[in-house]
């Protein structure tokens, strides 16, 4: 039997993957936040920057929620990641080849034919990683009581987020723990239902709140001169985007949206659109090239344009996964 996906849910992935181009078009192109001074579009590019972090964590939270009851480790989902990051790899690197934007060397021969690594994929990296262990973390799941679940997650908050929030420090170890925190999240909220949580009202308050308190640090810290500006919200672990993130997924649990079939099928195309506009080797030409933030910045619609450039981002790379996705069921379909 078919499942049938849950729209409210497709649509925060949409709006979530919509945020991570917006993160990457303020944080790949060739303004350096620490560097302008402030003004509106510096302060617009900083609210971009909060969709990194944010979009990262509601794709593990939607993990932990609807993988909850899985029992093994989906092989045919963790093949298809592996197949369509691969794909993606390889012809876009054959593209990068063609417009002469990287060199045939051995060593891109093998970032090309083996992209999982923390240099290039490395959100696909740990999440496939993720995946493989879903059936062992269910398992911890179902053996510990509420209490005991719930004290876990504190626990694996101070290490993987509170403290490195504090200390400002990252690396590859404490994201793949920040990952397993989320999908424990995810996987609370979908089994012990909190009657608190479950007012609309209470949680868009709730959300309101921690993206003012991430508006207001990101604020401090760029007054007070401190290089990494966006540092309480980028990476993805630091405590207050982390907490905004969990707030507007309740929120997104609460809002009951009919089935929408347009909702699901664009939501479908969100790994495939992250694939694309971050290949390792063209999103130089991407967010350098054609959609620099450096060109408009100094313009009064640079919010305008910033949002119609990232929307282009989005629906071109929507369209060409759709394409993929269809060629790769013809050819399946042939077999």
């Amino acid at each position: 039997m078919k499942k049938v996906r849950e729209s409210n849910f497709e649509l925060l992935r949409i709006i979530s993957i919509f945020l991570i181009i917006c993160f990457h078009y303020s944080d790949l192109g060739s303004i350096e936040l620490s560097s302008v001074p402030f003004s509106f579009n510096k302060f617009i590019l900083e609210l971009a920057s909060f969709g990194g972090g944010f979009g990262n964590n509601i794709f593990i939270l939607i993990s932990g929620y609807f993988l909850l009851n899985s029992e093994n480790t989906n092989m045919k989902k963790v093949i298809n990641l592996f197949i369509q990051t691969l794909f993606y790899s390889i012809t876009l690197g054959l593209v990068a080849i063609k417009l002469n934007l990287i060199n045939i060397n051995l060593s891109n021969i093998i970032r090309i034919i083996f992209p999982f690594s923390p240099n290039d994929y490395w959100y696909i990296s740990i999440f496939i990683i993720l995946m493989l262990l879903v059936p062992y973390l269910n398992k911890v799941i179902a053996n510990t009581t509420k209490s005991q679940l719930k004290k876990l997650i504190l626990i694996l908050l101070v290490l993987f987020s509170i403290v490195p929030t504090i200390a400002m420090i990252e690396n590859i170890y404490i994201s793949l723990g920040a990952f397993v925190t989320l999908y424990f999240i995810g996987a609370y909220i979908r089994k012990y239902s909190n009657k608190k949580f479950e007012n609309i009202k209470k949680t868009l308050l709730l959300s309101i709140i921690w993206f003012l308190i991430c508006v207001i640090l990101t604020i401090l810290c760029d007054i007070n001169g401190f290089d990494k500006i966006n540092s309480f919200v980028w990476p993805m672990f630091r405590t207050p985007i982390l907490f905004l993130s969990i707030s507007v997924f309740l929120l997104f649990k609460n809002i009951k949206i009919k089935n929408n079939k347009f909702i699901n099928y664009v939501a479908s195309t969100t790994f495939g659109i992250y694939l694309i506009h971050m290949n390792p080797n063209i999103w130089k030409l991407i967010w350098r090239v054609f959609f620099d933030n450096s060109i408009y910045f100094y313009k009064l619609n640079f919010p305008i344009i910033m949002f119609i450039q990232c929307s282009i981002v989005f629906i071109v790379c929507s369209v060409i996964e759709m394409i993929r996705n269809k060629i790769f069921k013809m050819f399946i379909k042939n077999i």
